[in-house]
Protein backbone atom coordinates (compact mmCIF):
# COMPACT_ATOMS: atom_id res chain seq x y z
CA UNK A 1 0.00 0.00 0.00
CA UNK A 2 3.12 2.59 1.19
CA UNK A 3 4.09 1.87 -2.85
CA UNK A 4 1.36 2.95 -4.60
CA UNK A 5 1.82 5.35 -6.80
CA UNK A 6 -2.33 7.35 -5.90
CA UNK A 7 -2.68 10.25 -4.15
CA UNK A 8 -5.45 7.79 -2.26
CA UNK A 9 -3.38 5.45 -1.06
CA UNK A 10 -3.66 5.47 2.38
CA UNK A 11 -7.23 4.95 2.09
CA UNK A 12 -7.17 1.85 -0.86
CA UNK A 13 -6.40 -0.75 2.22
CA UNK A 14 -9.91 -2.32 1.46
CA UNK A 15 -9.21 -2.74 -2.30
CA UNK A 16 -5.78 -3.45 -1.60
CA UNK A 17 -6.88 -6.47 0.58
CA UNK A 18 -9.47 -7.10 -1.74
CA UNK A 19 -6.67 -7.77 -4.62
CA UNK A 20 -4.86 -9.72 -2.08
CA UNK A 21 -7.12 -12.18 -1.42
CA UNK A 22 -8.23 -12.28 -5.25
CA UNK A 23 -4.45 -12.95 -6.57
CA UNK A 24 -4.29 -15.72 -3.73
CA UNK A 25 -6.30 -17.97 -6.46
CA UNK A 26 -4.98 -16.38 -9.24
CA UNK A 27 -7.07 -13.51 -10.27
CA UNK A 28 -5.32 -10.56 -11.99
CA UNK A 29 -6.86 -7.96 -10.82
CA UNK A 30 -5.33 -4.26 -10.21
CA UNK A 31 -5.98 -2.02 -7.12
CA UNK A 32 -6.85 1.04 -9.56
CA UNK A 33 -9.71 -1.90 -10.94
CA UNK A 34 -10.64 -2.23 -7.49
CA UNK A 35 -10.82 0.57 -6.34
CA UNK A 36 -13.13 2.38 -9.70
CA UNK A 37 -15.07 -1.12 -9.11
CA UNK A 38 -15.84 -0.08 -5.76
CA UNK A 39 -16.08 3.94 -6.00
CA UNK A 40 -18.68 3.39 -9.11
CA UNK A 41 -20.70 1.08 -6.85
CA UNK A 42 -20.69 2.82 -3.71
CA UNK A 43 -18.46 0.69 -2.01
CA UNK A 44 -15.51 3.05 -1.03
CA UNK A 45 -14.68 6.87 -1.49
CA UNK A 46 -11.41 8.54 -0.85
CA UNK A 47 -12.59 10.27 2.66
CA UNK A 48 -14.17 7.09 3.82
CA UNK A 49 -12.32 4.36 2.78
CA UNK A 50 -14.57 1.21 2.57
CA UNK A 51 -18.21 1.37 4.39
CA UNK A 52 -16.98 -1.69 6.45
CA UNK A 53 -16.26 -5.44 5.69
CA UNK A 54 -19.69 -6.25 4.15
CA UNK A 55 -18.79 -3.26 1.61
CA UNK A 56 -15.61 -5.29 1.32
CA UNK A 57 -17.27 -8.49 0.86
CA UNK A 58 -19.97 -6.99 -2.29
CA UNK A 59 -16.84 -5.53 -3.56
CA UNK A 60 -15.12 -9.09 -3.89
CA UNK A 61 -18.59 -10.62 -4.66
CA UNK A 62 -18.26 -8.13 -8.05
CA UNK A 63 -15.13 -9.05 -8.77
CA UNK A 64 -16.37 -12.52 -8.59
CA UNK A 65 -15.20 -14.22 -5.96
CA UNK A 66 -17.49 -15.62 -3.38
CA UNK A 67 -17.03 -13.69 0.42
CA UNK A 68 -18.92 -13.05 3.40
CA UNK A 69 -18.62 -10.65 6.54
CA UNK A 70 -18.96 -12.54 10.24
CA UNK A 71 -17.51 -12.09 13.77
CA UNK A 72 -13.93 -12.39 14.49
CA UNK A 73 -14.18 -16.56 15.23
CA UNK A 74 -10.59 -17.30 15.90
CA UNK A 75 -11.40 -20.72 15.77
CA UNK A 76 -13.12 -20.61 12.42
CA UNK A 77 -10.29 -18.14 11.13
CA UNK A 78 -7.78 -20.27 11.85
CA UNK A 79 -9.48 -23.11 10.35
CA UNK A 80 -9.95 -21.74 7.20
CA UNK A 81 -6.24 -20.17 7.22
CA UNK A 82 -5.03 -23.71 7.43
CA UNK A 83 -6.99 -24.83 4.81
CA UNK A 84 -5.97 -22.25 1.99
CA UNK A 85 -8.66 -19.56 2.53
CA UNK A 86 -7.60 -16.57 3.37
CA UNK A 87 -9.34 -14.25 5.86
CA UNK A 88 -9.13 -10.69 6.09
CA UNK A 89 -9.47 -9.12 9.24
CA UNK A 90 -11.28 -5.77 9.97
CA UNK A 91 -8.87 -3.88 13.23
CA UNK A 92 -8.55 -1.17 15.04
CA UNK A 93 -5.01 -0.92 14.56
CA UNK A 94 -5.15 2.80 13.34
CA UNK A 95 -8.26 4.65 14.42
CA UNK A 96 -9.68 5.07 11.07
CA UNK A 97 -9.79 0.98 10.89
CA UNK A 98 -6.96 -1.08 8.57
CA UNK A 99 -7.54 -4.67 7.28
CA UNK A 100 -5.39 -7.48 7.87
CA UNK A 101 -5.00 -10.17 4.92
CA UNK A 102 -3.98 -13.63 7.04
CA UNK A 103 -2.49 -15.72 3.88
CA UNK A 104 -0.40 -18.15 6.47
CA UNK A 105 -0.04 -19.82 9.80
CA UNK A 106 2.56 -21.92 11.20
CA UNK A 107 2.85 -24.62 13.31
CA UNK A 108 2.66 -22.96 16.25
CA UNK A 109 -0.51 -21.40 15.57
CA UNK A 110 0.96 -18.12 14.41
CA UNK A 111 -0.54 -15.84 11.49
CA UNK A 112 1.96 -13.90 9.46
CA UNK A 113 1.33 -10.74 9.64
CA UNK A 114 4.12 -8.88 8.28
CA UNK A 115 3.25 -6.74 5.08
CA UNK A 116 0.11 -5.21 6.56
CA UNK A 117 2.12 -4.64 10.02
CA UNK A 118 5.25 -3.07 8.68
CA UNK A 119 3.00 -0.25 6.38
CA UNK A 120 2.31 0.42 9.49
CA UNK A 121 5.10 0.48 11.51
CA UNK A 122 3.25 -1.54 13.68
CA UNK A 123 4.91 -4.71 14.33
CA UNK A 124 8.40 -2.77 14.64
CA UNK A 125 10.60 -4.49 16.98
CA UNK A 126 8.30 -7.72 17.13
CA UNK A 127 8.22 -11.14 15.26
CA UNK A 128 6.03 -10.76 11.98
CA UNK A 129 4.26 -13.82 12.79
CA UNK A 130 1.86 -13.30 15.56
CA UNK A 131 -0.98 -15.08 17.62
CA UNK A 132 -4.14 -14.09 18.00
CA UNK A 133 -3.94 -12.11 21.22
CA UNK A 134 -0.96 -10.61 20.11
CA UNK A 135 -2.61 -9.81 17.17
CA UNK A 136 -5.34 -7.78 19.16
CA UNK A 137 -2.77 -6.20 21.68
CA UNK A 138 -2.21 -4.12 18.55
CA UNK A 139 -5.97 -2.77 18.00
CA UNK A 140 -9.21 -4.01 18.35
CA UNK A 141 -10.51 -7.19 15.76
CA UNK A 142 -13.77 -6.08 14.66
CA UNK A 143 -14.93 -8.38 12.63
CA UNK A 144 -13.70 -10.96 10.02
CA UNK A 145 -14.13 -11.38 6.11
CA UNK A 146 -14.14 -14.93 4.79
CA UNK A 147 -12.79 -16.04 1.25
CA UNK A 148 -13.57 -19.22 -0.89
CA UNK A 149 -10.44 -20.27 -2.37
CA UNK A 150 -11.30 -22.46 -5.24
CA UNK A 151 -7.47 -23.73 -5.50
CA UNK A 152 -7.81 -25.10 -2.07
CA UNK A 153 -9.30 -28.48 -1.63
CA UNK A 154 -11.09 -27.55 1.68
CA UNK A 155 -14.62 -25.49 1.43
CA UNK A 156 -14.52 -22.03 3.67
CA UNK A 157 -17.00 -21.25 5.99
CA UNK A 158 -17.97 -19.37 3.12
CA UNK A 159 -19.41 -22.25 1.10
CA UNK A 160 -21.10 -23.66 4.51
CA UNK A 161 -25.25 -24.70 4.60
CA UNK A 162 -27.05 -21.55 6.20
CA UNK A 163 -27.96 -23.82 9.04
CA UNK A 164 -23.74 -24.26 10.24
CA UNK A 165 -22.85 -20.41 9.73
CA UNK A 166 -22.88 -18.41 13.26
CA UNK A 167 -24.18 -15.24 13.99
CA UNK A 168 -22.25 -12.36 14.26
CA UNK A 169 -20.20 -12.57 17.82
CA UNK A 170 -21.81 -10.88 20.45
CA UNK A 171 -25.56 -10.68 18.99
CA UNK A 172 -28.57 -12.68 20.02
CA UNK A 173 -29.53 -15.31 18.09
CA UNK A 174 -32.91 -14.21 18.03
CA UNK A 175 -32.35 -10.70 17.23
CA UNK A 176 -29.71 -12.70 14.51
CA UNK A 177 -32.62 -14.46 13.40
CA UNK A 178 -34.88 -11.91 13.38
CA UNK A 179 -32.68 -9.84 10.90
CA UNK A 180 -31.82 -12.44 8.99
CA UNK A 181 -36.19 -13.24 8.43
CA UNK A 182 -36.28 -9.31 7.50
CA UNK A 183 -33.02 -8.74 5.45
CA UNK A 184 -32.06 -12.29 3.66
CA UNK A 185 -28.50 -12.44 4.99
CA UNK A 186 -26.61 -12.99 8.19
CA UNK A 187 -26.04 -9.21 10.36
CA UNK A 188 -22.14 -8.54 9.93
CA UNK A 189 -20.25 -6.53 12.70
CA UNK A 190 -21.60 -3.44 11.55
CA UNK A 191 -24.87 -4.27 11.79
CA UNK A 192 -24.60 -5.28 14.96
CA UNK A 193 -23.19 -2.50 16.25
CA UNK A 194 -25.81 -0.35 14.78
CA UNK A 195 -28.68 -2.39 16.59
CA UNK A 196 -26.95 -2.03 20.18
CA UNK A 197 -27.02 1.55 19.54
CA UNK A 198 -30.78 1.86 18.90
CA UNK A 199 -31.41 -0.98 21.78
CA UNK A 200 -32.60 -3.92 19.47
CA UNK A 201 -29.55 -5.84 20.60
Amino acid sequence: QAALEDVDKWALCGPVAAVAMARSKGGDWTVEQAKQFASKNGLWNAKRGMGGLEMEAQLLRGMGYAAKAGGADWQRIAQDVRSGNPVTLSTRWIPEGHYVVLERMDEQGRFYVGGAGNTLKKTTGRSNWMTPAEIEALGPVEGALFFDNPASPQASVVGQPESQQQPAAGLPSRVAQRFKTVTGVDPTPEDMEQMRMLGLA
